[in-house]
């Protein structure tokens, strides 16, 4: 039956062009047999992906170490000179230093040095809130393309009591590092790891485990410490790499205390110095595990769109074309059928519902929900008059004027029942003379 078009129906057909996968349905399959050719290509192009991902998944297995654990030599420090304001003739105006370098660095040349700003991501630093109640005591830093690299940063302040503060740090780890859930640390042995390594020692625990099915070695069945950590009982080998990263967390920043204390000598300042290990990039990739160029990527992006956009015209010509079909089968009952269709969102459509015109057809009453629905409705009458029995005034005594009245209404019932009998006598008597 055709309906008329409204905002669901536009709502649903924005929905269509954009398909979560390129699928034909059904009727269009039978209206165009050629279309077994696009199914088949379907098919082939996800057979390419399960490959293209177990690929990925060997790769990222195989593939050596791209970064060398290095020390990084961090420096904090602050220098304090005096700064007296009206109202705190003995405050001090400090300067707060974060500085860092590479240990296996010092001997190059200052052009050929990293920067500190190269190997961190993010600098947070947090002061006493009692020490500056009425300013912003966390200050960040985070790093930017349009970031220029420093050996070190410093913050200046003006406080009349020393300060403890809290220093953050986010060290940018090449290859990228992540830290393990507890389920999946649990499960490897291991608290924090690249994505290589991860991938690496999964591999080796699987293999090590069995947990390869026999029949298909492309299926990995779960033990319960790996199911626990998954959360799935059983999953292919192209999606291991996917189920990895479902369990990897940012890792935690470095976290470092200094006090700044407060003293007339200038010259005095106090210095801490930490050594970090940090992973540093020395390959000359930045990842190898991209088996696709950006611009190959985004030129299948733009025929996946093409491709849907196609798909959503063929479906709209298939409702067109049942739409004209229709209409020529039968023209009158296509135009009564449109009618109602348009009066039935309407009514739809529109706040105050109404049911009349349905309760006028005899087929309404026929419903197997009327006689449910007229019990319904009795016994809730006959609740609403009980409770309004319940709660009248009690009725006053019958007077004795009333008497009277009611034997001359009895007096009268009387005297109207023989002429009934009569009347009905002589009708079956007249009509007993006719007869014969």
């Amino acid at each position: 039956m055709p309906k008329k078009k409204t905002k669901t129906d536009a709502r649903r057909r924005n929905v269509r062009r954009k398909p979560a996968s390129h699928v034909l349905t059904e009727s269009i399959k039978r209206l165009a047999p050629e279309s077994a050719h696009f199914t088949q290509l379907c098919d082939f192009e996800r057979k390419i992906d399960a490959l293209v991902e177990r690929k990925r998944a060997e790769v990222v297995v195989a593939q050596p170490a791209t970064a060398t654990r290095r020390t990084v030599r961090l420096f904090i420090s602050h220098v304090a000179t005096p700064h007296p304001t009206e109202t705190h003739p003995d405050a001090m105006k400090w300067s707060l230093r974060i500085e860092g370098r590479l240990l296996e660095e010092c001997n190059r040349r200052d052009r050929d040095r990293k920067r500190l700003a190269t190997f961190v991501n993010k600098i947070v630093i947090e002061f006493d809130p009692s020490t500056f109640p009425d300013k912003d005591n966390v200050i960040e830093w985070e790093r930017s393309p349009a970031s220029v690299d420093c050996d070190g940063f410093e913050i200046t302040r003006i406080s009349p009591l020393p300060v403890q503060a809290t220093v953050l740090l986010f060290f940018d780890h090449h290859p990228a590092r992540f830290k393990l859930n507890a389920a999946f640390a649990r499960v490897l042995h291991l608290r924090s790891a690249p994505e290589l390594d991860v991938n690496k020692h999964l591999w080796t625990y699987i293999r090590e485990h069995n947990l390869q099915d026999e029949r298909d070695r492309h299926v990995i069945r779960c033990d319960q410490p790996l199911q626990s950590a998954f959360g799935v009982g059983t999953f292919k080998v192209s999606e291991m790499a996917s189920l990895v990263r479902t369990c990897l967390l940012p890792m935690d920043p470095l976290r470092f205390a200094h006090t700044i204390q407060l003293e007339q000598n200038p010259n005095n300042h106090g210095e801490d110095v930490y050594d970090v290990e940090a992973d540093v990039d020395t390959s000359a990739s930045s990842s190898s595990t991209t088996l696709l160029s950006p611009e190959a990527q985004a030129q299948l992006e733009e025929l996946d769109t093409t491709i849907n956009t196609y798909l959503a015209a063929i479906s709209e010509a298939k409702d067109k074309r049942e739409f004209m079909l229709s209409f020529a089968d039968d023209p009158q009952r296509f135009i009564l059928s449109w009618v109602m269709s348009q009066l039935q969102d309407e009514k739809e459509a529109s706040t105050i519902a109404t049911i009349r015109q349905a309760t006028r057809a005899s087929e309404t009453f026929h419903q197997p929900w009327v006689p449910d629905a007229v019990l319904q409705y009795l016994s809730g009458e006959l609740e609403k008059r009980r409770q309004a029995t319940m709660q009248a005034p009690p009725s006053a005594p019958k007077l004795p004027q009333q008497q009277p009245q009611q034997q001359q209404q009895q007096q009268h019932q009387q005297q109207q029942q023989p002429h009934h009998h009569t009347g009905s006598l002589h009708q079956g008597t007249r009509s007993s003379t006719q007869r014969s």
